[in-house]
């Protein structure tokens, strides 16, 4: 476990150093592993940049939200924006879920 955490703040500082969004989002995808819900929520958090990682971040939002109102509002406001996004069936799937 003590090794996972390190890369997890390995990448974020190599994100930091260089401003690849694919190292933070990396991170937040190994910090869902290590259970480190509340890292991963601020790293998804983030503001991407580019578009396909965006709207993956909310997905991963989505998948890891407790709060099912919380988890239908963020699936909700993603198909209304983005109705045709190559990730739709996956938020469509979390809705039916329910």
């Amino acid at each position: 476990m003590y090794k996972i955490e390190e890369a997890i703040d390995i990448l974020r500082s190599i994100y930091d150093r260089s401003k690849v969004e694919d190292m933070l989002f990396l991170a937040g995808e190994w910090a869902i592993q290590a259970g480190r819900t509340e890292t991963a929520i601020e790293i998804f958090s983030h503001d991407y940049t580019k578009p396909d990682l965006k709207q993956f971040a909310i997905l991963k939002l989505a998948e890891i939200e407790e709060n099912k109102s919380t988890k239908n509002t963020l699936c909700t406001e993603f198909l209304q924006n983005n109705p045709q996004s190559v990730f739709s069936p996956q938020f469509r799937r979390i809705l039916v879920e329910r």
